[in-house]
């Protein structure tokens, strides 16, 4: 088991384990190892991390989301100053996701997005993870006009341009801004040929509205 592979000073699980205790004997067995290593004031920062995610990971394999969302809730609010937190709040609102709570997963998205600093763990962007996130879940067209542009502006190279331009442009046109519309469709046109779904005809629709709103138009009196 990942527990008996890290070394510790062994104090003893918190009293309150049985909160954070579930699934077959083995699984409990192991879970103690791990609250036991957590325990320990000798861990590392590092070490401690590994522990936590082991923790939350035990969680998702046995499907037990509630137990993992308690758990990370409490470690947050009790170490406001850990710098894994944002994390932490990730793995949280993947475990609403996995609950069905979308609307209180965004919630988490967004605060991660708005209030932590990005961290990047095995190589991949808290913030980034967010962002495609929020942007699959909000219906809010002017929200998605600033995810949109944040994914941009900061993630340019991790990101279908693309795809992402003619999408601002999109949210752009619901809200009623034409001009920011137009902009983003024209930033779009380098990147004709990309597959985006849902618009067959992406690359038709953004030219035409492109060409129409550059040409001269006369307006006729009388």
């Amino acid at each position: 088991m990942y527990a008996k592979r890290l070394q510790g000073n062994h104090r003893g699980p918190p009293p309150d384990r049985s909160l954070y205790l579930g699934g077959t004997r083995e699984n409990q067995e192991n879970l103690i190892e791990l609250f036991t290593l957590l325990a320990a004031e000798t861990e590392s920062r590092e070490n401690r991390f590994a522990v936590i995610r082991e923790i939350a990971n035990n969680y998702v394999r046995q499907k037990e989301y509630p137990r993992l969302i308690n758990f990370l809730s409490m470690r947050t609010n009790n170490f406001p100053d850990d710098p894994y937190n944002a994390y932490y709040l990730l793995m949280i609102a993947y475990a609403y996701m996995q609950e069905d709570a979308d609307a209180v997963a965004a919630l988490y998205f967004d605060i991660i997005l708005k209030n932590y600093p990005d961290l990047t763990v095995l190589g991949e962007s808290i913030h980034l993870a967010c962002l495609n996130q929020l942007i699959g879940l909000s219906n809010n067209s002017e929200q998605l006009v600033w995810y949109y542009h944040e994914l941009i502006s900061r993630f340019s190279d991790r990101i279908d341009l693309g795809s992402a331009y003619f999408m601002l442009a999109q949210a752009y046109e619901r809200i009623g801004d034409w001009n920011g519309a137009i902009r983003a469709y024209t930033q779009y046109l380098p990147w004709q040929g990309t597959i985006i779904q849902g618009f067959p005809n992406a690359d038709t629709y953004a030219k035409q509205l492109v060409d129409f709103n550059n040409s001269p138009r006369t307006v006729k009196s009388g």
